[in-house]
């Protein structure tokens, strides 16, 4: 897949790189390969020339690669986790798509935001239709999704993944606004898919069934009619929440090429054309009104900081909160309520890619999420529509105040559109006291963020959570891992000043890590192969309390050459040698069928290789299941790029990389191992 916008995937964010893989549209599995325990026989052989017509394209940080050549290196990746209490799922994952499993597992079984999850998960489930765009019944899913993951009660899960397969046939081409209907929906059922454990041959058929939906013209609207297409197009509450259903199917299948592209569109969204600027569809002339310059070829969605006829556009969505009407203030309704709706799509979009490879996204377009609340505050002030205006209004408020220490106003979340639950989730369920003093339960109307703190002279200070590290969305350095390490507030009274980041390296002294601002939430690390970092974080809040360091566990990287005797080649390979090369030599096929067999113990695997012209395609089994079909053909050569990355449960695994001998490209190679694991 290409990139939203040539030239400017390299910079979408910090030492972060596009990233290629996944399976085409509609791919079924391929067949499974015979045996996983397999005897290592290699030919010794050079691999063919490169033709002459095809440009050469050195690798990043490396001498020249000769030749046509296609590499493929497996990264496996040991993703932080808590204690596990004896109820949780036996098979459940160590990291989740919405947050790690640890940090679910922290989430409080009693008070009244689990009260409002759990009856809502214990209700009956209306019947599914992914073309009503005011169904319940995805986010009711999810509520036993989140009952199961927390729980382990089996029954909540066979629930959801029961829901999640009668969810599918209902959807139907051509039904009215079925973009909308399916972007305010997917998203629950994804994260759903992932929190019960969806498996077997229902997850290849969902699997199958979600890599043909993204890009599917499925009608209902002449111009958005896809969530792909709609995500890069639309520059309201339609493609906000497109984005999100985009960027959730993309992290469940792998497919990082494609999550990249959209993390551009999410940057453009926000206000940063030079990383994404198609939004010129469908706009109104009271769109342009409330936009910074009113010019289609100069629009962006988000405003940036502009007054207009005496009114502070900045943080506005102009084609939502134009609803009600051209430019006044406070805004026409229902002006703010289609704000708030933006505001959650595009809210889901920031935080799950945030919490899966891009740390600085809450930060895009100068806070731009932020910035998109105020104006809320601003209307409310005024006199006009404020916070939690509607049912589907209230998941935000305790997303936004956790990610940036504001104090919005917040209410139970109850069902959102696309999500719920986000006081549980994200609040445990109880307003911070505001400013002065006051507090208020899950059902109140009172300022703050995540639960905790005391008022007047005795209020706590801050607490961060500890911090994740995941693999990095970054090329492939011999020698290194390179790791996104996130932070985030687990409570605050006051708002936020400051995180502080710190690292040790084989338990020496700890080292501050520099961040890109003082809220900045992580920060990209690159890991020297043998060695044992350990992360830890707090937060000052904004009247200077020093909150306390909340640590990550241990973990080590190393590298591992493709001729180590770990990895067990089956039928045709040869090995070439080349100074590209991590550790000088590479194994490669050109006839379908060959697999490569590697043992691993870790919680997340991620396949790294070339794209370029000729390079064929592979299938991907973990545990004897399909997971992926990586495709490395492009129109130009890059090496060692990112292809896969594949959460599993942590413990021991194996991993088996089968070459399809594709027509007129069935060149497939490994080049190495990298494995990121307990320290």
């Amino acid at each position: 897949m290409r990139s939203e916008n040539r030239g400017a995937a390299m910079a979408s964010g910090p030492n972060v790189e596009v990233i290629d893989h996944g399976s085409p549209s509609g791919a079924q599995p391929p067949p499974s390969p015979a045996h996983h325990h397999l005897a290592a026989t290699c030919r010794n052989r050079p691999e063919p020339a490169e033709p002459a017509r095809r440009r050469r394209i050195p690798a990043l940080r490396r001498p020249a690669r000769p030749g046509q050549r296609w590499i493929l290196a497996v990264v496996l990746v040991a993703t932080l986790g808590g204690n596990v209490p004896a109820t949780a799922p036996v098979a459940a994952a160590s990291t989740y798509i919405l947050m790690p499993r640890s940090e679910l597992l922290s989430k409080p079984t009693s008070g009244a935001a689990w009260t409002a999850l759990k009856t809502v998960a214990d209700a009956a489930l209306p019947a599914p239709d992914l073309c009503d765009i005011n169904a319940s019944h995805h986010v009711r899913t999810l509520a036993a999704a989140l009952v199961y993951a927390r729980t382990g009660i089996a029954s909540y899960g066979s629930k959801a993944r029961a829901a999640i397969m009668a969810a599918l046939p209902t959807q139907r081409v051509g039904c009215t606004n079925a973009a909308l209907a399916l972007g305010r929906q997917l998203t629950a059922y994804v994260l759903a898919a992932n929190l019960a454990g969806l498996a077997g041959t229902d997850d290849a058929t969902f699997r199958s069934w979600l890599s043909a939906i993204r890009t599917k013209n499925i009608g209902g609207h002449p111009i958005w009619n896809s969530l792909v297409g709609t995500h890069r197009s639309s520059p309201n509450n339609w493609g906000a929440y497109a984005g999100a259903s985009r960027i959730a199917a993309d992290l469940y299948l792998g497919d990082q090429a494609d999550l990249a592209s959209a993390a551009l569109v999410t940057r453009g969204f926000l206000g940063d054309r030079t990383a994404y600027a198609g939004f010129t569809t469908n706009l109104t002339s009271a769109a342009l009104t409330w936009s910074c310059t009113g010019v289609v070829t100069t629009y962006t969605p988000e405003d940036g900081g502009c007054v207009k006829s005496g009114v502070n556009l900045d943080g506005g969505i102009a084609a939502d909160i134009s609803r009600g009407g051209s430019l006044r203030w406070p805004p026409s309704d229902p002006g703010i309520p289609y704000q708030l709706e933006a505001i959650q799509g595009v809210g889901l979009q920031t935080e799950l890619l945030y919490r899966n490879g891009y740390p600085d996204a809450w930060g895009w377009s100068a806070t731009g999420l932020k910035r998109a609340a105020a104006i809320v505050s601003r209307s409310a002030a005024a006199g006009g529509t404020g916070w939690n205006a509607t049912n589907t209004s209230r998941q935000m408020p305790w997303l936004l105040n956790l990610r940036y220490g504001t104090t919005i106003p917040t209410q139970g979340a109850g069902i959102g559109r696309a999500i719920g639950f986000t006081d549980w989730l994200y609040g445990s369920g109880a307003a911070a006291p505001a400013p002065g003093g006051t507090t208020g339960g899950s059902s109140g109307g009172s300022s703050g963020g995540s639960s905790g703190g005391t008022t007047g002279g005795t209020t706590a200070a801050p607490v961060t959570t500890a911090p994740t590290v995941r693999v990095a969305s970054t090329s492939v350095t011999p020698g290194r891992v390179p790791v996104a390490v996130h932070i985030g507030l687990a409570r605050t009274s006051d708002g936020l000043r400051r995180y502080d980041l710190q690292i040790s390296v084989d338990g020496a002294a700890w080292t501050s890590l520099s961040l890109a601002t003082p809220t900045s939430t992580g920060r990209v690390v690159s890991l020297v192969s043998g060695h044992r970092y350990t992360f830890r974080a707090r937060a000052v809040d904004l009247a200077g309390r020093v909150g306390g360091w909340t640590a990550a566990p241990t973990v080590r990287g190393s590298m591992i050459g493709d001729t180590a005797a770990s990895i067990a080649y089956r039928g045709s390979w040869g090995s070439a040698a080349a100074t590209a090369y991590i550790g000088g030599t590479v194994h490669y096929s050109r006839t379908a069928g060959p697999t490569a067999t590697f043992r691993f113990s870790g919680s997340a695997v991620v396949i790294v290789g070339p794209r370029g012209p000729g390079r064929g395609r592979s299938a991907v089994y973990v545990d004897g299941h399909w997971v992926a079909t990586i495709d490395q053909s492009g129109a130009s050569f890059v090496a060692r790029r990112m292809l896969l990355v594949r959460s599993v449960t942590a413990g021991a695994h194996t991993i088996v990389v089968k070459a399809l001998g594709t027509a007129g490209r069935p060149m497939v190679a490994i080049d190495a191992f990298e494995v990121l694991g307990a320290g």
